[in-house]
């Protein structure tokens, strides 16, 4: 119809000029300095194709030497870009009859997260793992979706499944023995919270306090 082609003429145009335009968000992000837009914009860039980095046509037109280690590059970029987004097609566009559970486990996730995070600032706070736990329980739902359907799909992805659930636990599990030593008391705590950010002035109150 009419509209499914005005409708693939629209994405397609809006993806070449997001492509050509990905490197000047990106420049935009840094130059707004530390804080949720830079976030942001850091996100789009990676997300967005750059396709200024498959760009020769200035080379071509004034014949300008290209080196290979250039066209190598920016081939690589190419085929890796477009191997991720057909891998991403293949995996979630069979999910579409589950989508309504899974886009509001990422919704869900998403909005609370966006608190924790302070993309949506409200007040000046520490943040701390626990703040986590009530925004995973969407994101848990729509991996817990994602992988019952993706297990329906043969047995050798249902062990590559189980095979990835039980190292991800057992990288948790290493990680949480490492940080015990840093949990051994309040001032190992505030220790390593100054190693890692030197300029939170709460941090080095909490730690004085602890060594009262």
């Amino acid at each position: 119809s009419f509209a499914s082609q005005m409708v693939a003429a629209t994405v397609t145009a809006s993806m070449y000029f997001a492509g050509h335009l990905s490197g000047d968000i990106y420049e935009l992000g840094l130059r707004a300095g530390e804080g949720p837009l830079r976030a942001i914009a850091t996100a789009v860039y990676y997300a967005l194709p750059n396709l200024s980095r498959v760009n020769f046509r200035p080379q071509a037109t004034y014949s300008v030497d290209t080196p290979i280690a250039d066209l190598l590059a920016s081939g690589g970029y190419a085929i890796g870009y477009t191997t991720i987004m057909l891998a991403l097609a293949v995996v979630f566009l069979p999910l579409v009859r589950y989508r309504p559970r899974v886009l509001f486990g990422l919704a869900f996730f998403l909005v609370n997260i966006a608190l924790v995070l302070q993309v949506l600032p409200y007040g000046n706070f520490m943040m701390a793992d626990r703040y986590t736990y009530v925004a995973s329980i969407g994101f848990f739902l729509a991996m817990a979706v994602i992988g019952t359907t993706l297990a329906e799909k043969g047995v050798w992805i249902r062990k590559g499944l189980a095979i990835s659930l039980a190292a991800y636990v057992g990288a948790l599990g290493v990680l949480t023995w490492q940080r015990c030593a840093v949990w051994n008391d309040s001032v190992t705590l505030w220790d390593d919270v100054l190693a890692r950010h030197p300029g939170v002035w709460s941090a080095w109150d909490n730690r004085g306090s602890a060594r009262a």
